[in-house]
């Protein structure tokens, strides 16, 4: 019998909105050295591999929830994510919660992206409507 060795998939879609499993900061499978910005870097690495894989970007993505372990940290995190958002053109909606992190992680993503629309995907082509 065929067992799975994770409980859940990096991603699932359904009606063009993929939802993405949380995501830790791992490198070659273990948590990143050097605490939050090296962990968060790392996630961001990570979600990039994950959308190519369906096909989107990081301007793709609609919502992210930030768990964060210390939120004693969460200007240190404003700033590593407004660095992350400072090419895109319309930031998405977020949500920053303090929790207890598995695998002594400071900071988890859970991010849900969309598949853009045919009149987005215009509008993109020539960065402002035409009206």
């Amino acid at each position: 019998m065929f067992k799975r060795k994770k409980l859940f998939s990096d991603f699932t879609e359904a009606h063009g909105i993929v939802f993405l499993s949380g995501i830790v900061g791992l490198v070659d499978g273990e948590l990143a050295d050097g605490g939050l910005e090296a962990e968060f870097n790392a996630a961001i690495e990570r979600l990039e591999r994950i959308l190519e894989g369906t096909k989107l970007g990081l301007g793709d993505v609609v919502k992210i929830t930030l768990f964060v372990r210390n939120m004693d940290n969460y200007q240190a995190l404003n700033r590593l994510y407004r660095q992350w958002l400072s090419d895109l053109n319309l930031p998405p909606a977020r949500s920053c919660i303090g929790v207890d992190l598995p695998i002594d992680a400071n900071v988890e993503l859970d991010v849900i992206a969309s598949r853009p629309d045919l009149l987005t995907r215009f509008f993109r082509i020539f960065q402002s409507p035409p009206f």
